[in-house]
């Protein structure tokens, strides 16, 4: 009755981020598939973990499967800063699907409005004018984490809000199945049904906010969303070389700054003022999208500044300056 009630008042999609199996029985299973009215609309998960793997919900036949796996990616403490998109996994048979559930819901979202999804031919996932490029091993912070090659993942770009929750209009079950709910927020619009109750499914965030997984994948659908039609930008990261490369002229550009300065008496506020130039630098090309290595580039500037202002503490070279 839930997706039914739904269908009506026309949502572009519907995702359902529950385990069905576990939920309910296969004849309930069988029956909620033959009442839906539009079945390109629904998506449902599974989960692909090895040994735990939870299996896809069995669909009856000339039922098309459109199944996402729901994995999420963790960091130290189970913090969720990646969103995985695709992969080639193995021994995943019970939930044959190489794409995420937040991939599958953008993207219908997407082709909705004429926008196309392709590949390239290095193997990066283009929504419309728009490139993912997934992380690699070695990448900003992730210098030592394990990040596999048959997965393609870039960092999730939270919505800011007050709360995380906050994504979007929440209904209960029984709003919806009274029908005490405003159409216009369904009509047009994708749809998570999910759970919200404490247990095994909430999740870490970096804002220190621990929600459940059915929000973690509205932020990730949104993000994608978000990228093509409203040119929010997704978190970029700079290549190892090129990282190394800038904290290394970093290093020098504060070595120089301390020797030019030495003989000034306001040597402390150019170094104080270079170093607020450079954060805020930082910061602005964070706002644009790019995640700088912020702390070893200041780290490299000031420890070249610190040795440089030793240096220089001779008469001769001061003499030479």
């Amino acid at each position: 009755k839930l997706i039914t009630t739904l269908e009506n008042h026309q949502p572009r999609a519907i995702g359902l981020d529950l385990y069905l199996d576990r939920l309910v029985q296969e004849g309930d299973i069988d029956r909620l598939f033959r009442n839906i009215k539009d079945h390109n609309k629904l998506f449902t998960v599974c989960l692909i973990d090895g040994d735990s793997t939870i299996p896809k919900p069995k669909y009856p036949e000339n039922v098309p499967e459109q199944v996402g796996f729901s994995n999420f990616a963790r960091d130290t403490k189970g913090v969720i800063r990646r969103h995985l998109l695709f992969g080639n996994f193995t021994n995943s048979a019970l939930c044959d699907t190489n794409y995420a559930f937040s991939l599958q819901l953008a993207n219908l979202y997407l082709e909705k409005e004429g926008r196309t999804a392709e590949f390239t031919d290095q193997g990066y996932l283009k929504l419309d004018d728009v490139t993912l490029r997934h992380l690699t091993e070695g990448t900003a912070a992730y210098q030592r984490a394990n990040i596999p090659n048959n997965l393609s993942q870039i960092l999730l770009n939270y919505r800011s809000t007050k709360s995380l929750r906050e994504i979007a209009t929440q209904l209960s079950l029984k709003k919806i199945l009274t029908e005490d709910f405003d159409p216009t927020v369904v009509k047009d619009r994708i749809i998570l049904i999910g759970t919200d109750r404490p247990g095994s499914d909430y999740w870490s965030t970096p804002y220190g906010e621990k929600i459940p997984g059915v929000f973690i994948h509205a932020h990730m659908t949104s993000q994608l969303i978000s990228a093509v039609l409203d040119g929010r930008p997704i978190i970029k990261t700079l290549s190892q070389t090129t990282e190394t490369f800038l904290i290394i002229s970093l290093g020098f550009w504060g070595s120089g700054v301390m020797i030019l300065s030495i003989r000034s008496r306001f040597k402390f506020l150019i170094y104080f003022l270079t170093n607020v130039v450079l954060s805020i630098a930082m910061f602005a090309f964070f706002l644009t999208g790019w995640w700088l290595p912020i702390v070893p580039a200041l780290f490299a500037f000031s420890g070249a500044t610190a040795l440089s202002a030793l240096g220089t503490n001779s008469k001769i070279i001061k003499q030479l300056v």
